[in-house]
């Protein structure tokens, strides 16, 4: 058996050995660049196993001069770490005053007598000084507030930023605007704002660019062209100048919509909340970890904020659980993702950080999550369905709906809900109207109103049927008529006196008779006007003393009712109506010889008027607006409109699943806009006024 050539075993050997010469140059110099974990590799920072020892990170913040309020923001974030157990790790906080000449002279003054396991810095030209010598000092270096540049050249190996670029803010910001054609960018002379507008107008090269000096005071001169053509939209970058831009562009009224970053967003709260209202801002979606400033009664920004705490937060864990080895802790944060005070955060290839956004708008000066950027609504509906369209239903109607609106939509000083402002706070001071009709197309519908001569009101949201009772209650109030005749009454017999097409109701007066153990001695109907003459014939045969039900659908077919039993002289005694019509002032002045002792159903009452000061001052209102007083149906109209108009407020939403839930949570009180309680009384005609039957 031969054993073969040696030569060739040894030019195998060799080529193996150039191979791994080879890959062993390659894995160092991608060791190199990105700085790959050597031997921890936690999921998440927190999970680090801390390794004994004596660290130091050393945090160069803007602690004074003009970007004094971003270290503020900054020191905010990092106190809120929790302190690291079991090691010892000093935390140096230092003031640059925003210099990267003043940071580098502090880190050399540390180098001298300490060892420095780790920097954070805030802004770029702080990051700029101090890049060269983080690296040749193997010192890993996080950097806040300092947003990357993707034309940047590859940071070095020890570098970690914190800070998304402009341009992927832009990025998140194009789908909110793809609906709007005509939009103006306001931004200041300065590199981030210069380097902003040309990021938005590379991707809306259409858009409107005006350009101010940080130093301005006075922006009515940039404004007053924009005004005389209006955009559909402002975007504003900026912080202190912001709230004198914006009172500019409102100056005469407007309102248009308004997109600020942070920063612009919380001067605008701070100096004039109220033209805050209603203001779009782009903010980090963050995550329920830790206190937020304004918890606290501060207004800081969430985006320095969070940041700042997530930097120091993960840097320190990374230290400890590395032993302070500088390239386990920056490899780390090579392509790696984690849950952090900044939510759901990924860093690159470069060790950047991206985490996601969200939109928010100002709503009575906080600011909540928004899912689109559009107008605020100028304009809410409330639809009423009326069960009757003539004159004498209407009049009263629409007396309660006109002090409704009058009380949403103009400032009084009723103690009512609404009355203080003009239109629904919660929703930008949107104006209520009303419709009688099917509504049209574009209506921001936020409520719907059922309401019939037979005494029933029924409200809900706009978009399913009503459902919630404020008007009679029909088995209640035969109950209590019956409750009546049993005191008064020792035959039990009734008469009914119905228009035909009323079945449904004679059919439950007939139930609760039979269930009280009364006999319907008696049923007259009729179909027109000109056949009750025959049906009051028929009834006026039987005993005055027998109580008689009696319905009309108009006024009119009451007064012609009552005035043929007055003329032949068989008045019933007991006369219990069923319907508004008996309630109306256009039966009510005529029938003053014949309707006295009349009985009738109503959640309303003159009584309530001594009960409320409120209901007081509404009553004052109708009077003064119609020249009459507030009456079962007007006041069953203004309570319906008003408590959609404050469950609107309340849920704060044009969500109609939000508006009923509202609507089902509201109590028929003074205090959400109601005139009466949630009962059904029976009042009695005295001397031509209705009074509660006692």
């Amino acid at each position: 058996m031969s054993s073969g050539d040696p030569s060739k075993y040894r030019g195998t050997a060799m080529r193996d050995g150039i191979f791994f010469v080879i890959a062993a140059l390659v894995l160092f110099l991608i060791l190199s660049i990105t700085g790959l974990p050597f031997d921890h590799d936690p999921d998440t920072p927190g999970d680090a196993v801390p390794v004994t020892g004596s660290y130091t990170v050393l945090v160069l913040l803007p602690l004074t001069g003009p970007d004094a309020a971003i270290g503020e923001a900054q020191v905010f974030g990092i106190r809120k770490v929790p302190l690291l157990r079991d090691e010892h790790l000093s935390l140096f906080i230092e003031d640059t005053h925003g210099d990267g000449g003043r940071a580098l002279e502090i880190l050399m003054d540390y180098l001298d007598t300490r060892e420095i396991h780790g920097i954070i810095v805030s802004g770029r030209d702080v990051r700029d000084a101090l890049l060269p010598y983080s690296e040749a000092s193997e010192i890993p270096m996080v950097a806040i507030h300092a947003p990357v540049r993707r034309d940047e050249q590859i940071p070095g190996r020890y570098q970690i930023s914190f800070t998304p670029s402009f341009e992927e803010e832009i990025e998140y910001l194009l789908p909110f605007l793809k609906d709007y054609r005509d939009i103006a960018v306001i931004y200041p002379a300065t590199g981030d704002g210069e380097e902003h507008a040309a990021h938005i107008q590379s991707h809306i090269p259409d858009a409107r660019m005006v350009v101010y000096h940080p130093e301005d005071e006075e922006f009515s001169g940039i404004i007053r062209p924009l005004l005389a053509m209006p955009p559909e939209i402002f975007i504003i970058y900026g912080d202190r100048q912001v709230p004198a831009i914006v009172s500019a562009i409102r100056s005469r009224g407007a309102n248009p919509v308004i997109l600020l970053w942070e920063e612009g967003g919380i001067a605008l709260r701070k100096d004039n909340p109220d033209l805050a209202e209603g203001v779009f801002i782009l903010a980090p979606k963050g995550a329920d970890l830790i206190i937020l400033p304004e918890e606290e009664g501060r207004i800081l920004p969430e985006s320095l904020v969070l940041e700042a705490y997530d930097a120091a937060w993960t840097l320190t864990r990374r230290i400890s659980g590395c032993g302070g080895e500088p390239s386990c802790v920056a490899g780390w944060f090579w392509e790696r993702s984690y849950t952090g005070a900044l939510g759901d955060v990924t860093f690159n290839e470069r060790r950047e950080a991206g985490y996601p956004f969200e939109i928010r708008q100002i709503r009575l000066g906080e600011a909540e999550a928004a899912g689109t950027i559009r107008p605020p609504p100028r304009i809410l509906t409330i639809w009423i369905e009326s069960g009757s369209t003539d004159d004498w239903f209407m009049v009263d109607l629409q007396r309660g709906v006109d002090a409704a609106l009058s009380i949403i939509n103009q400032k009084h000083a009723s103690s009512l809900p609404l009355a203080s402002g003009s239109g629904i706070p919660t929703l930008f001071d949107a104006e209520i109207a009303v419709t009688y009709d099917q509504p049209k197309e574009g209506d921001l519908l936020i409520g719907r109103m059922v309401i019939s001569p037979d005494g029933t009101t029924v409200i809900g949201d706009g978009a399913s049927e009503p459902f919630h009772q404020i008007g009679i209650d029909k088995e209640e109030y035969l109950g209590r008529c019956f409750d009546i005749l049993d005191t008064n009454k020792e035959e039990k017999a009734i008469r009914l006196l119905f228009p035909a097409e009323q079945e449904d109701m004679m059919s439950r007066i007939q139930e609760a008779a039979e269930t009280r153990g009364y006999m319907v001695s008696s049923i007259a109907t009729y179909h027109e006007a000109g056949d009750i003459g025959d049906a009051v014939a028929t009834i006026r045969t039987l005993p005055v003393d027998e109580p008689l039900f009696l319905s009309a659908r108009t006024p009119g077919e009451g007064l012609l009712i009552m005035r043929e039993f007055y003329e032949s002289g068989s008045l019933p005694e007991t006369i219990i109506t069923i319907g508004d019509a008996w309630k109306s002032d256009t039966f009510i002045r005529p029938s003053l010889a014949f309707s006295d002792g009349i009985l009738a159903g109503a959640v309303y009452t003159r009584e309530y008027v001594g009960s409320s000061i409120a209901i007081r001052d509404i009553n004052t209102l109708m009077v003064r607006q119609s020249g009459r007083e507030l009456n079962d149906l007007s006041a069953r109209a203004f309570t319906g409109v008003m408590l959609i108009a404050d469950a609107a407020n309340r849920s704060g939403s044009t969500d109609t699943a939000a508006i009923r839930s509202a609507i089902t949570a509201g109590q028929m009180t003074v205090e959400y806009g109601a005139l009466y309680e949630d009962r059904t009384e029976i009042i009695v005609m005295r001397n031509g006024v209705y009074r509660r039957y006692t």
